[in-house]
């Protein structure tokens, strides 16, 4: 479903290039693109990635259990 969500709403791409520059592991979108996400090996390499984001100001975040969500 990523080409039709692409081309329905390009902002998407954008989102995962984003996260692909986060030295994420993997970095996609769940179903039709509602959520995009990214994997890291450790929490260490979360919460850093996180910090960045929220310092950037570019994103609004939180963590959640063992991971954290980014609101674009």
């Amino acid at each position: 479903m990523t080409a039709p969500a692409l081309s329905l709403c390009p902002p998407i791409a954008d989102v995962l290039a984003a996260l692909d520059k986060t030295g994420a592991w993997k970095a996609d979108m769940s179903g039709s693109g509602a959520t995009c996400f990214a994997l890291y090996d450790s929490e260490e390499q979360r919460d850093e990635t996180l910090a960045a984001m929220l310092a950037e100001e570019q994103v609004q975040a939180g963590v959640i259990g063992d991971g954290f969500y980014v609101y674009v």
